[in-house]
């Protein structure tokens, strides 16, 4: 089985769109994190309210699942799943739901500032990163 976890207002949305099947759940947290339609007006609040509002209710939700859960599947900005994975000895896996260039950016984003590549100055596309 598998359990999707979200805020209370996303399933809601969810379920009009389609019902549950017989092997996959959604669970659900307080709605404690900007909705999507306002997110962006305040990112960086959201990403505070991601990293500092959701540990605590993800744990109580993972104590009351009728099932064990066997592996916790996360975005690996949501760095707060891993300390709950370790503590509770569950398997972590990290999906990365961008494009492999944002990923190569953020991986070598140190050399790129080295070599004053980042932030981009030339905006002319004339220039060339080594």
């Amino acid at each position: 089985m598998i359990v999707n976890l979200r805020c209370h207002r996303r399933v809601a949305r969810l379920h009009r769109l389609r019902p549950e099947t017989h092997n996959i759940r959604f669970a659900t947290v307080p709605n404690l994190i900007p909705s999507e339609l306002v997110r962006a007006n305040d990112f960086l609040g959201f990403v505070e309210a991601v990293n500092t509002k959701l540990e605590a209710p993800v744990e109580q939700l993972l104590d009351r699942l009728e099932l064990p859960v066997n592996t916790i599947v996360v975005d690996p900005y949501v760095v707060w799943a891993t300390r709950v994975a370790s503590r509770r000895n569950i398997p972590l896996a990290s999906l990365w739901p961008m494009s492999a260039s944002v990923f190569s950016v953020l991986l070598h984003i140190e050399t790129l500032e080295q070599k004053s590549h980042f932030p981009l100055n030339n905006v002319s596309g004339a220039c060339i990163v080594t």
